[in-house]
């Protein structure tokens, strides 16, 4: 993870790109499980907050029972529970196969059994969920385990909001966002502020617009021509050849990206899924813009570094003196290559354009090559 990513000094951006893959399971969708976990055990305003949150979408749906609704005491939070109720089956179902099915998150109280709360978990949309809130209703009437517990709640965690339900109540990962970024002082426990912008990051945040002043509007209105520049800039890499079979469709379609933390922008182009992957585009700064590329490549091929040719090995010093250098994130190389678009250079498009076109062509060549004799 390079310096400039906005998640490079977020600890769960940090572990999550470390988290093993899985054809099995989806790793995103466990670790946002527990990572709620973790806050709702190590913040008791956070917690409080949060059964709150429950308890008025049980309300809105008709659902809420007296136990609950006075609850105010101290409870247990379970990840990944059998359905059988015994926590001792979580290594062993792995190991076996043929699991009888698992509760993504289990809130319970600390002392007594005046209720149990059950959540399914998903990050992206899923057909299937339906049948597997079905399967928590059925695991909650018929296993011994559950069935003493005077309420039983299930809901579901989703990214998206699903049809009305019977069998549960619908909470989505914007209200959980909404919670902390609203309603969780900074002081509290920044770490909470720090899940809130790892689920912005994943698209599972509540929803803001910036309100513009007029004068605002006015500086936009002003420097809305340099996109429809650099638009027709990244545009004209369509006529190289090489260019082209670089970023295909993507060519047509340049985006904005922005981080708060460094108040920057970037406006490029990026390729589809590919090895190497690219990006080209401008970095604005506070005080400067920055003509940027970066590739990836699988594996760790950092010593490549130190076989540039001598026009990339520029531009990745300039790069490094901007804190990008070669790295390694998600089992990918990093490179990054850079140049500062002085005045004098934007007064010559076609000087900036061939830089690009240079650097794009000479750093896709070197890589390729490396790729495909497996040079490590």
């Amino acid at each position: 993870m390079h310096a400039a990513d906005p998640l490079s000094s977020n600890v769960f951006g940090r572990l999550f790109s470390y988290t093993p893959r899985s054809d099995a399971r989806e790793p995103i969708e466990d670790f946002c499980t527990e990572a709620l976990a973790w806050c709702l055990l190590s913040s008791k305003t956070f917690a409080g907050k949060f059964l709150a949150l429950l308890r008025k979408k049980l309300q809105e749906s008709g659902s809420l029972g007296p136990n609950l609704q006075a609850f105010g005491d101290q409870f247990d939070v379970w990840t990944q529970l059998s359905f059988t109720g015994d926590p001792n089956e979580e290594e062993a179902d792995e190991e076996k196969g043929g699991s009888p099915g698992r509760f993504d998150l289990v809130i319970q109280p600390q002392a007594g059994d005046s209720f149990i709360i059950v959540i399914e978990s998903k990050v992206h949309f899923d057909p299937l969920i339906d049948s597997q809130v079905e399967n928590y209703d059925r695991a909650l009437k018929n296993h011994p385990t559950f069935r003493h517990y005077s309420e039983r709640y299930i809901f579901s965690l989703t990214p998206w909001t699903p049809d009305a339900s019977t069998n549960c109540t619908r909470l989505t990962w914007q209200n959980v966002h909404q919670l902390i970024d609203d309603e969780i002082p900074l002081s509290e426990n920044p770490v909470l502020r720090q899940f809130a912008e790892f689920l912005k990051s994943r698209n599972l945040s509540s929803l803001k617009l910036m309100k513009l002043k007029t004068q605002q509007l006015e500086q936009l209105q002003q420097i809305a021509p340099f996109f429809d520049d650099a638009k027709n800039l990244l545009g004209r890499f369509q006529n190289e050849p090489k260019l082209k079979s670089i970023f295909k469709r993507h060519l047509e379609r340049p985006v904005i990206d922005y981080d708060s933390k460094t108040d920057s922008t970037w406006y490029g182009i990026y390729t589809g899924s590919r090895n190497p992957w690219a990006y080209a585009g401008f970095w604005l700064k506070p005080r400067e813009i920055i003509l940027y590329v970066q590739f990836n490549v699988d594996g760790d091929r950092r010593s490549w570094a130190k076989e540039l040719p001598p026009m990339l090995a520029q531009a990745a010093k300039e790069a490094a003196r901007l804190g990008s250098k070669p790295e390694i994130e998600d089992r990918e190389t990093h490179f990054y290559f850079a140049k500062s678009l002085t005045p004098d250079l934007a007064d010559h498009p076609e000087e900036v354009f061939y830089w690009f076109k240079t650097s794009l062509e000479t750093a896709e060549t070197f890589l390729q090559k490396r790729i495909r004799g497996g040079k490590a």
